[in-house]
């Protein structure tokens, strides 16, 4: 049997169940690219900020900025798809643009979304990763190869100590085409050991102990990203 992630069923939900607030970073795309592209990926979306919205008549974001926007802005008239990520669902629309705004400074109505859908993922789901973290202060360097919202698994060539010692952690992950850095503490939980090639390799279970309610929030957005584009789970 697969492990598969489990994913709740799709839901319908209203404006106010996703709880958007000013600057909250939503992805867009337009309806067009994805029925000319049979392998629209996320990095294919767009990164905008909600800027503010009118209860059933418009949202007001950001222009997005990646360069397939810049070759191509957004008309009035277009379809686009909108979707965020919260703590635990991801939300996804599809709204039309309303209007271009040029001054004082640039950005887009959007029209009221009508239907909005959502996928709620179980927790402390560990996906497959390669991210380059730094130890303790920049002593040490090192992998993981595995992460969740509460902890990770660390590949190095270095003792990093017993189960129990706390040790600091210094490393970044890409969201929606940003790169967000995460530092905080995390302990050992358990040590294996392993010769491959002749090179002997440590991995440490470190849980996280210091996250702060925003880095909880990007790991979480990191794992829903994999498990919804691309099934990345160990």
């Amino acid at each position: 049997m697969t492990n598969q992630p489990k994913v709740d069923d799709l839901l319908n939900n209203t404006f106010e169940e996703m709880q958007l607030k000013v600057g909250d970073r939503l992805q867009i795309i337009p309806v067009a690219m994805v029925k000319n592209s049979k392998n629209s990926t996320n990095h294919d979306y767009a990164t905008v900020m909600l800027i503010g919205y009118i209860q059933d008549k418009t949202v007001l974001t950001s222009v997005p900025q990646s360069p397939y926007f810049k070759a191509s802005p957004l008309i009035e008239g277009d379809e686009v798809i909108v979707r965020y990520f919260s703590g635990e669902s991801l939300f996804s629309f599809n709204v039309f643009v309303e209007k271009n705004i040029y001054q004082p400074f640039k950005y887009i109505h959007l029209s009221f979304p009508r239907s909005i859908s959502s996928q709620t993922i179980r927790k402390s789901k560990r996906i497959k990763s390669n991210i380059e973290v730094t130890i303790n202060n920049g002593s040490t360097e090192a992998i993981i190869t595995n992460i969740s919202s509460t902890g990770a698994k660390i590949q190095t060539v270095t003792d990093l100590g017993e189960p129990g010692t706390l040790i600091s952690l210094s490393f970044s992950v890409g969201i929606h085409g940003q790169q967000l850095e995460i530092k905080t503490r995390a302990m050992i939980r358990s040590i294996n050991y392993t010769n491959e090639n002749d090179k002997a390799n440590l991995y440490f279970g470190v849980e996280f102990t210091e996250l702060k309610p925003g880095q909880v929030v990007t790991l979480q957005s990191l794992i829903y990203q994999e498990l919804i584009e691309n099934r990345n789970i160990v």
